[in-house]
């Protein structure tokens, strides 16, 4: 992996980060890595983060498209069943927010629940949370072609190198088991939340 590519690329990701709705109308549609901060340090003092120094990235995510994933999934509040970023928020502050954790899906399958999604107002209150107190900041990759496993490869560089406390592999997160457990909670409550069986 080029050492000046690592560099450029922290440099963006480190450049000052813009709220959600600058992001939403800045992000390009094209392929990169980003990275998602608190805009305000003291957002995330009641949970399981208290003690993080918070002068990093919380995640760190590589896109085939930074518009449709970051500004489109992360941040849309029927995206919790397809991002990991929203399902450990939720997890986090499910308590703050009363957040109630449903299946993804009909819940056929167990991933319907390790991707549990959240009551619809549920959805709304944990959208409004994020917008006001998440900022994001993005590399976009220019070079036409680069193969996708190259970015990923990119994104454990990030990762390594910034250690956010929501990325959750690839680095050794101190907050991994903690983040882990909220989470095993909110698939416990889904799973309370399966359709019943009739008759």
């Amino acid at each position: 992996m080029a050492h000046s590519l690592v560099n450029r690329i922290l440099v963006d990701l480190e450049r000052s980060p813009v709220p959600w709705q600058a992001f939403a109308h800045a992000a390009p549609e094209a392929p990169g890595i980003y990275a998602v901060w608190l805009a305000k340090e003291e957002a995330l003092r009641g949970t399981e983060l208290r003690d993080w120094s918070g002068d990093g990235p919380l995640y760190v995510g590589e896109s085939a498209n930074l518009a449709q994933r970051e500004a489109r999934t992360h941040f849309a509040s029927d995206g919790s069943g397809w991002s990991t970023l929203r399902r450990s928020v939720g997890a986090l502050l499910r308590r703050a927010l009363q957040l109630e954790a449903h299946p993804r899906g009909s819940g056929a399958s167990r991933q319907d629940l390790t991707c549990y999604r959240f009551e619809s107002k549920g959805e709304r209150r944990l959208t409004a949370w994020m917008r006001e107190n998440l900022a994001l900041s993005w590399w976009e990759d220019n070079q036409p072609g680069r193969p996708s496993r190259q970015r990923k490869d990119l994104e454990t560089e990030m990762i390594r190198s910034l250690e956010p406390p929501l990325n959750l592999n690839k680095w050794s997160n101190p907050y991994r088991q903690h983040v882990r457990a909220e989470r095993a909670v909110c698939t416990y409550d889904a799973e309370r939340h399966l359709p019943r069986p009739q008759g």
